[in-house]
């Protein structure tokens, strides 16, 4: 068992805290919506969190996604104030997270994946590889080996 750590923000006025923490809410959200092809700015994405508006001329997709990844945010917080991280946390984060998005034909949001799958990359040889994920009938042994370690280094502490 570690030591318990205090949050980063531990020390804060309140007031200060939750700056902080809408900031990091904003960062995280329009770094993990741009990096897949969100158009909206740092700037929009910190308006439509804080005052619940729109954009003109922006897909609602970008803010439905925004709105879902800030969601998720405020779920983990509420995960890491609890000790302890169980699988049907993970599963309730996965589903707001992507409850309005259109991902996969199998719609396993909210619970492991059903379908095999794969990827592609290429080497620093210019050669083209395919790398296949665990079998899904594996996923949930699997996930519960790496929740029960995570839990066994963070459990208790997990606002390191």
């Amino acid at each position: 068992m570690t030591a318990p750590r205090k949050p980063f923000y531990a020390g804060l006025d309140e007031d200060i805290k939750s700056i902080l923490l809408a900031q990091v809410r904003n960062l995280w959200t329009h770094a993990s919506t741009a990096i897949e092809g969100n158009s909206l700015t740092l700037g929009d994405t910190a308006f439509i969190l804080e005052e619940g508006l729109t954009i003109a001329g922006k897909p609602l997709r970008d803010h439905q996604e925004v709105y879902g990844h800030a969601k998720g945010i405020e779920l983990i917080y509420r995960f890491l104030d609890s000790g302890q991280l169980r699988e049907k946390n993970i599963f309730v984060l996965h589903h707001v997270v992507l409850a309005d998005a259109v991902t996969d034909i199998f719609k396993p949001v909210g619970r492991w994946k059903n379908e095999a799958n794969f990827t592609s990359y290429i080497d620093p040889d210019a050669q083209q590889h395919w790398r296949q994920f665990p079998n899904p009938k594996n996923i949930p042994g699997l996930m519960r080996q790496w929740l029960d370690g995570f839990n066994a280094v963070y459990g208790g502490s997990l606002d390191a």
